[in-house]
């Protein structure tokens, strides 16, 4: 066991101790990973092994079973097999390791860590900044109370997990909240997901209306675009053509819808109880105040709607705001300067940094037809 993680193991049994009813014996309890960043209790291989990732929220643990993906890393030579071929098939390869702790599931996400305690007495799931770190604590810390707040609004199909607690152990901000079990919406069409995403979305309204929402104008934003942004930019392949693209939409000098956002409403966060017919918007990490479209992006046919929705619930002119296709350009250009200017100005390291950034670009090619 590395330095590190001994001392993350050392947060995660003081955590433990505060909001379980657990002694702790020198006993050590046997782990395998099956990634360098998931760690798994380890029970019986395969049968235990196998239920318990069955059940687990948001993890893709068995192969996808859309065939249409299959056919897609066929023809991109078996780029994408690793997303496709699940969790279950990963494990056997992979050495055990031992961790003093009683979560079922453990994620290390470098800043960040993630218990699951899925077979006790109260699933549940704690969330945690791993570092003694100001912006590490910040982010748990604004999951913690956005997720209180957002629990207050009510819905008849879309709910949001209860928090159950919080609190600070030496620096270290962690909270609790209940575990959902649901399966994600990876291996739904694309009619059944804008079905899903019309209800989201409606969640979501009741909360742009609850928080407010605001127009603002992208000029503002300017003064971010350092140097460095357009550096990186000119390398990537289009770069140069959406440097000119976003130059002239700022032109146009319109406005843009901003509000409380969720930030991250993919498919991996939006969870379906298929037995009780409920949807579960999960992860509530990247939410703050920002453009609605980079909640917009993530099912634009569905947010169609929601955008029209709101001009009409404001009373505003069509013609002094940006396109829902524009305000998505900007949305995502805006996404990109961050991420870059995190990496390179902050020297903040990103492990999926450029994943992140061409999964922007390839939007805005798309969307401007580059």
């Amino acid at each position: 066991m590395n330095f590190d993680l001994e001392n993350k193991i050392k947060n995660i049994l003081k955590i433990e101790k505060t909001i379980l009813d657990v002694e702790y014996t020198d006993a050590e309890k046997k782990y395998i990973s099956p990634e360098s960043y998931l760690w798994i209790k380890h029970t019986k291989w395969p049968v235990q092994t196998y239920k318990l990732l069955s059940k687990v929220t948001g993890i893709s643990a068995f192969p996808d079973k859309n065939f249409k993906h299959w056919i897609e890393i066929f023809k991109n030579k078996g780029k994408g097999i690793k997303k496709r071929i699940g969790v279950f098939f990963k494990v056997p390869f992979e050495s055990i390791n031992y961790l003093p702790i009683n979560a079922d599931l453990y994620f290390d996400k470098d800043f960040v860590g993630i218990l699951l305690y899925i077979i006790h007495k109260q699933p549940r799931v704690v969330k945690f900044n791993q570092i003694d770190d100001l912006d590490s604590f910040k982010k748990i810390q604004n999951e913690a109370l956005s997720l209180k707040a957002i629990n207050m609004i009510t819905h008849k199909t879309v709910k949001t997990p209860k928090i159950i607690s919080m609190g600070v152990e030496q620096g270290i901000c962690f909270f609790e909240q209940e575990l959902v079990f649901a399966k994600d919406l990876h291996s739904l069409s694309k009619n059944k997901l804008k079905v899903i995403y019309d209800k989201v979305f409606d969640f979501m309204y009741k909360l742009y209306l609850q928080k407010g929402v605001s127009l603002i104008s992208p000029k503002k934003e300017e003064d971010i675009i350092c140097k460095a942004v357009e550096d990186y930019l000119n390398t990537i392949e289009n770069g140069k053509e959406i440097i000119n693209k976003y130059n002239k939409l700022i032109a146009e000098d319109k406005k843009m819808f901003v509000g409380n956002i969720h930030g991250d409403l993919w498919l991996n966060n939006i969870l379906i109880d298929e037995n009780k017919n409920k949807i579960w918007i999960i992860d509530w990490g990247e939410s703050n105040m920002d453009y609605l479209a980079k909640d917009f992006r993530n099912n634009p046919v569905s947010a169609q709607s929601l955008y029209l929705r709101l001009i009409e619930y404001y009373k505003l002119d069509v013609h002094d705001i940006y396109s829902l296709e524009k305000q998505l350009f900007i949305a995502e250009f805006s996404t990109i300067t961050q991420l870059i200017s995190n990496h390179i100005v902050k020297r903040r390291q990103d492990s999926y940094f450029k994943s992140k950034v061409h999964a922007c670009i390839n939007r805005m090619v798309k969307l401007s037809n580059l």
